[in-house]
């Protein structure tokens, strides 16, 4: 077993994850499948979003109680206790599509509207928006701008539970989004990073720990061995892909990033590793208080304010 192995079962065992995926699997994809529309992703993703979506399922089934529509009676499901969810881009709304399908209240939205959301039935249609999500500090400082769209400013409902899967240029602001939507009741949320882009938007490389030791390395120093042998480069990309070797990644730093954001505005967060076949597998769960899933708490008070992670970025990153 490596040592991702391990990572998988600290919040939810895997083996209810995997067992709901295959439910979710033998319901969802053969319709998904034959009538995929979106040329600019492969079918691969739909595997991913399966996975997502039944990680979302147990991890809403621990929270709240509530079980899907299609496992329980009304009598256990318990769905009337889920507050609801978000997912700030849903990209090709699969995610969106099967949790609205066994029976969770929500909605998401993306800044580009995809073909494929011309397959799923009327009112999950209904349910995703061509948006995009400004935030609003953003809003507050520079002022309202014609962007040519519809807007957000993820003023959402109190208890909304937000998730933002590859969602790039918001996934460092995620954990801030959550906590200025309902500062004393923080919006729980998932982030699965992707790219890696800096609090003002543009793409950004966090520093990762060896980075740090040695300031004047580049990224190519990174990829050759001291020695020159393929064999041990190959073995050091190996180790990338272990839960060890995540932590000295780029997409490692990204990650390492975005939980000390929301550790610093008061969130209990854990990771995991979500079983797809990329390596982009990272989990990043915050509520206000883990300890107390089914009663969430409000933000420590004695973390640094949220204008210190938010104004001061946005403001030096607006032109003279």
């Amino acid at each position: 077993m490596d040592d991702m192995a391990g990572l998988n079962d600290n919040i939810i065992p895997h083996e209810a994850i995997h067992n709901t995926y295959l439910r979710l699997k033998k319901q969802y994809e053969k319709g998904l499948c034959d009538k995929w529309l979106d040329r600019t992703e492969s079918v691969n993703h739909i595997f991913q979003d399966l996975t997502i979506a039944a990680f979302l399922i147990e991890l809403w089934s621990d929270m709240y109680g509530a079980r899907p529509r299609s496992e329980s009676s009304s009598e256990t499901a318990n769905l009337a206790q889920f507050p609801g969810f978000v997912d700030i881009a849903c990209g090709n709304g699969v995610v969106v599509y099967v949790l609205l399908m066994e029976g969770y209240s929500g909605w998401g939205f993306d800044a580009r509207r995809r073909d494929t959301w011309s397959y799923f039935p009327a009112p999950v249609q209904e349910r995703l928006k061509e948006k995009m999500l400004v935030p609003k500090p953003f809003i507050d400082i520079v002022g309202s701008q014609e962007i040519g769209m519809e807007i957000s400013t993820a003023d959402f409902a109190p208890g909304t539970f937000v998730i933002s899967n590859h969602a790039d240029e918001l996934t460092v602001w995620t954990p801030l989004l959550a906590a200025l939507a309902s500062p004393n009741s923080p919006l729980p949320f998932l982030v699965v990073p992707c790219c890696s882009h800096s609090l003002s938007g543009s793409t950004y490389r966090y520093p990762t720990p060896k980075d740090s030791n040695n300031p004047g390395a580049s990224q190519d120093d990174h990829q050759q061995s001291a020695s020159g042998d393929l064999r041990a480069l190959r073995a050091a990309k190996q180790k990338e892909k272990t839960a060890e070797g995540r932590m000295f990644s780029q997409y490692g730093a990204l990650v390492t990033k975005t939980t000390y954001i929301a550790e610093q505005v008061g969130y209990q967060v854990e990771n995991t590793i979500l079983n797809i076949l990329s390596p982009r597998n990272a989990a990043i769960v915050g509520v206000g208080n883990w300890s107390q899933r089914n009663g969430i708490q409000g933000l420590n008070t004695e973390t640094r304010p949220l204008h210190q992670w938010i104004i001061k970025p946005i403001v030096c990153a607006v032109p003279s």
